[in-house]
């Protein structure tokens, strides 16, 4: 509702911003207001799970894409911003086989197991693949060459089936 000329909402708005940080600020720094606050939500979802339960799982399904790219760099100790980046230069698709991940996942973060670098970001069955072949690439380009063999003694053609 426009009053004088002022959204009464932007400034309702930052009424509750101002709010919520100092209850933000007084649940940081007291421990005895942190568990009444506990407390009390604690209570509220025993009384109340149906209406609790209904709520998470919407709020859960409409954040569900920024949770798992927040899973996802959470596991491997970046930040979301980065794995954001990552996402933007494969531009959303594997750095293997250059398709967008097939399984309703975000991209996995490839990293080197011994130093914990981040190399990029793979499909879950890349991911996987290369994973399996314990990340050497001798094994990989042994395998490929077996592949290779077998499609030149059959004369079958290779098929996509990524």
């Amino acid at each position: 509702m426009i009053v004088n000329g002022i959204d009464s909402r932007v400034k309702i708005d930052s009424v509750w911003a101002d709010k919520n940080a100092k209850r933000r600020a007084r649940y940081n720094s007291d421990p005895e207001f942190r568990e009444k606050r506990q407390n009390e939500a604690k209570a509220w979802r025993t009384e109340n799970y149906d209406k609790w339960k209904k709520q998470s799982l919407a709020s859960y399904h409409r954040n569900r894409p920024r949770i798992i790219k927040e899973r996802a760099a959470k596991r491997h100790n970046i930040s979301l911003s980065l794995y954001e980046s990552l996402l933007e230069i494969h531009k959303g698709c594997c750095g293997i086989c250059g398709n967008p991940c097939p399984t309703k996942r975000s991209l996995a973060v490839d990293h080197d197991h011994a130093t914990g670098t981040v190399r990029g970001l793979l499909c879950q069955r890349c991911n996987h693949g290369i994973g399996l072949f314990h990340d050497n690439p001798d094994r990989l380009r042994k395998a490929a060459d077996y592949l290779e063999r077998y499609f030149l003694k059959t004369g079958k053609q290779k098929e996509n089936q990524l």
